[in-house]
C-alpha cells in the first residue's frame, strides 16, 4: 500500500468496521472493538504499509521526492502513524452510531474517494518500481513494471491478507451491541423444556 494514500485507506477501513454494530456499544464492548482494531492495525495494516515504505521508499511516496535519502526509521514511523488511522476511523464511526446511515456511509466514502483520486492521478508513477533517479531519467533498465515484479507480488499478498483480516474483525465487531442470551425473552405459546406445567386447580 503506498504511504501516500495509506492514512486515507486506513481511516476508511476503520469507519467501515464501525458499520458492524447494530446499536450503541457499552463501555466494555467499545473497548473490545478498539482492541480488535488495534491488533488489526498492528498485525495487518502496518506490515502492508511498512513493507513498501522500507523496501521501495521512492515508490511508496509516488516519486514526489527521493525516498532513498529519507531515513528508514522515519518511513517506518510514518507507516505506524498511518496504520493508527484505522483506530481513529473506528472511533469516529462509533461516535456516529446514532447518526443516519447516509452520514455514516459518507464518513467511509469520502476518504476512499480521495485515495482513489490520488492513485488515479499517480497511476503512471505507481505502475513502475525503481529508484527515484531511475524514474527521473525514465530509465527502462532501472524501472520494472509493478505487476511483474516480486515487490508487486508481495504487496498483492499483503492486500489479500488484509482483506481477510478485515472481514474477520468485522464479523467480531458486528456481534457487539446485541442483547445477550440472558436478555432474550421467551416467545409466548412455546413451552420451556424441562419445566413441567402446573397441575390444574381442584374443582
Amino acid at each position: 500500500m503506498p504511504l501516500l494514500v495509506a492514512p486515507l485507506v486506513a481511516f476508511a477501513l476503520g469507519t467501515l468496521l464501525a458499520l458492524g454494530p447494530r446499536g450503541p456499544l457499552v463501555a466494555r464492548d467499545q473497548r473490545l472493538a478498539l482492541v480488535a482494531a488495534g491488533w488489526l492495525a498492528a498485525l495487518c495494516v502496518f506490515p502492508a504499509i511498512a513493507y513498501g515504505a522500507a523496501t521501495e521508499p521512492a515508490w511508496s511516496i509516488a516519486y514526489v521526492a527521493d525516498g532513498g535519502r529519507v531515513p528508514a526509521i522515519l518511513m517506518v514511523a510514518a507507516a505506524a502513524l498511518a496504520s493508527a488511522c484505522l483506530v481513529a476511523g473506528l472511533q469516529s464511526g462509533l461516535a456516529l452510531l446514532r447518526a443516519p446511515v447516509e452520514r455514516r456511509a459518507a464518513l467511509s466514502v469520502a476518504p476512499l474517494l480521495a485515495a482513489a483520486v490520488a492513485v488515479t492521478f499517480h497511476a503512471d508513477r505507481l505502475g513502475v518500481v525503481g529508484t527515484h533517479l531511475a524514474f527521473v531519467r525514465a530509465s527502462e533498465r532501472g524501472l520494472v513494471p509493478l505487476t511483474s515484479s516480486r515487490f508487486g507480488a508481495v504487496l498483492a499478498a499483503h492486500d489479500v491478507l488484509l482483506v481477510v483480516a478485515c472481514v474477520l474483525v468485522y464479523r467480531v465487531i458486528s456481534r457487539l451491541g446485541e442483547p445477550g442470551p440472558a436478555e432474550l425473552r421467551p416467545r409466548f405459546g412455546r413451552p420451556r423444556l424441562g419445566v413441567q406445567a402446573a397441575p390444574p386447580p381442584p374443582r
